[in-house]
């Protein structure tokens, strides 16, 4: 039998919220816990008590980094310690005992960088409502699952089925989840880290395409599950209005950044001819569209996003 080393790490913004449940599903599945928190602050200490019961580890970031930065210092963090593998959990997700021996039972080391469990929603009282994230991340238009010849805006793979309606499968997807999910550090030292400029959002779909420029793949395992709340920490009202509208505008924008970066000239403009009709003139998300082919507004949506990270006291990152 195959022995291996798995950390699991958990990253919350600002106040715990489910951090506990996501804590506790950890316990006895990984060796060691790491807790973060990103925008830490000093008056909410009180709060956090029984989740560093619950951690081995507690690192506490006094900025808002952004998703990518937190979980690339996980990444470096294990890749230095010997693990071989991370799990990378929501603080608004949980998975069950049997999760990560089953889909690390299905990666091949050698192939596999990332991988990802069924993920469902479930509600305050653990029932399931509905599918998230469900099966990888696809292109909206041209063909489903390729890199070499799909474009236009990335989506959830099976979006609008029925739980019951998705099989039980083993697949190999473009790129999966970020809410639970489970990196090979084999792959990671060769591939890299998450891209730190996207800061968050998108950043999935732009390592599994890298990687597949490395020879690797990201995997599915519908075998066994994940559960997520989905963006617990909005409905607590601890994310500003700020915060939120720059969420919003990086999903066009980043989408933009990761075609200019790795797609051809082919999806370029397939994505362009088809996102543009669809997409309101003098908007910001035309704008981003746009800036698949114009260099000037590719320029000024740069800068729009500077101003919206400075709004939202992230300007660390601009």
């Amino acid at each position: 039998m195959v022995s291996y080393r798995v950390l699991g790490y958990i990253t919350t913004y600002k106040l715990p919220g489910l951090s506990k449940y996501a804590l506790k599903s950890l316990s006895g599945v990984v060796d060691k816990i790491v807790y973060a928190i990103v925008d830490y602050q000093e008056s909410n200490e009180d709060l956090f008590s029984e989740c560093f019961d619950l951690s081995d580890e507690v690192i506490k970031y006094r900025s808002n980094i952004g998703y990518c930065k937190a979980i690339n210092v996980a990444l470096s963090y294990a890749i230095e310690e010997g693990y071989d593998f991370v799990l990378v959990l929501n603080s608004d997700a949980m998975i069950n005992q049997d999760t990560i021996p089953e889909i690390i039972s299905h990666m091949d080391t050698c192939k596999h960088i990332v991988a990802q469990p069924m993920i469902v929603k479930i509600d305050e009282h653990g029932n399931k409502t509905d599918l998230l994230d469900c099966a990888g991340i696809m292109f909206e238009y041209g063909e489903n699952m390729s890199f070499e010849r799909g474009y236009g805006k990335f989506v959830s793979r099976w979006i609008g089925k029925k739980i019951d309606e998705i099989p039980e499968v083993v697949d190999e997807v473009p790129a999966v989840s970020g809410a639970v999910s489970v990196y090979n550090l084999r792959a990671v030292k060769r591939v890299g880290y998450l891209w730190e400029r996207l800061w968050s959002l998108c950043d999935e779909m732009e390592y599994g395409w890298r990687a597949y420029k490395h020879g690797y793949r990201c995997l599915y395992v519908g075998t066994v599950e994940g559960y997520h709340f989905r963006c617990y920490s909005c409905l607590c009202n601890v994310v500003s209005k700020e915060l939120e509208r720059l969420w919003r505008s990086l999903e066009w924008r980043n989408t933009t950044l990761i075609y200019r970066r790795h797609g051809s000239e082919y999806q370029i403009r397939k994505t362009y001819e088809c996102l543009c009709p669809i997409i309101k003139e003098n908007t910001f998300p035309r704008i981003c569209v746009e800036a698949l082919v114009n260099d000037n507004l590719y320029r000024e949506m740069e800068k729009k996003v500077r101003e919206l990270f400075i709004s939202a006291g992230v300007s660390s990152v601009c």
